[in-house]
């Protein structure tokens, strides 16, 4: 069972389709729910889901950008992606959605043994909302901007179970470093970086 948050299009659902028993692909946006829904209408692994999670059950504010792969419920990630000349200008419209949590989630659908998250800068929000630890999950970092955020979503993690990591950079696809790391080994190689980059870390509970 894979939770992917932030499914977008469905191009990761794609692929844990291919190999798991099932995939919850959760969207919020409807311009991409909806073609997301069409693409896996005839796949009974994928459960598309038209709503946002966050930290609580509650509405929230989502703003829309021309590149629906940076669409963001997070006012600090917009303005310091801003700020950095990251992305300038790029969105357009405000929508209201639904949030659920990850707890929501669980009771709904069951423990999953994978997590992806990719919500541009809203990751410490959603793992707000979830008071288990699990297996294995990913979230986005975005540096270093958001650095701050990163260190508490780690924390965060930590509170519950110990961990090791490992990172994605970019759209790589494959692990940056030559084994799984600690915490303190992570915390100091993002606080180092400090020209802009992106990726995925990884956490997998000990």
């Amino acid at each position: 069972l894979i939770f992917d948050i932030g499914a977008n299009l469905g191009n990761r659902t794609k692929v844990f389709s291919k190999f798991c028993s099932r995939v919850i692909a959760v969207e919020p946006q409807p311009y991409c729910f909806d073609i997301l829904s069409e693409a896996f209408s005839q796949d009974s692994n994928v459960t598309p889901v038209n709503y946002a999670i966050g930290k609580e059950e509650s509405k929230g504010e989502m703003h829309i950008s021309k590149e629906h792969t940076i669409s963001s419920m997070s006012k600090d990630w917009l303005r310091k992606v801003s700020a950095s000349k990251r992305f300038l200008d790029e969105w357009h419209e405000t929508i209201t959605v639904n949030t659920k949590t990850l707890d929501y989630l669980i009771s709904t659908y069951g423990v999953p043994d994978f997590i992806k998250i990719d919500v541009e800068g809203y990751e410490l929000n959603i793992l707000k909302g979830l008071n288990m630890s699990i297996d294995l999950l990913s979230f986005e970092y975005t540096l270093p901007e958001m650095v701050d955020d990163t260190i508490h979503i780690i924390k965060r993690l930590e509170s519950m179970s110990n961990h090791l990591y490992q990172l994605v950079k970019g759209e790589d696809h494959e692990f940056y470093f030559n084994e799984w790391i600690s915490r303190e080994e992570l915390e100091s190689f993002l606080l180092d970086i400090k020209s802009l980059d992106f990726g995925d870390i990884y956490a997998k509970k000990l």
